[in-house]
């Protein structure tokens, strides 16, 4: 996990990470279940429910990082 996630994590009231930041990927992306996958199966929509993006997700590595990304 990078610093300013870490940093966000522990002290609510930080700053946000800048957008240079955010668009910077981390280094643990390259890690994530979900690398090099298209992106439409992690938007749910009313015919097509979440199902893949969770199956996805419960067998990465990097779960606790993205989620970090996600909420900041």
């Amino acid at each position: 996990m990078d610093r300013a996630m870490v940093k966000l994590l522990m002290d609510p009231s930080s700053t946000l990470p800048s957008l240079a930041e955010l668009l910077e990927r981390p280094p643990w992306m390259a890690r994530a279940a979900c690398h090099g996958l298209r992106t439409d199966c992690f938007v749910p929509s009313g015919t097509r429910p979440s199902t893949a993006a969770k199956a996805v997700c419960s067998r990465c590595p990097v779960r606790p990082e993205c989620l970090a990304y996600a909420l900041a």
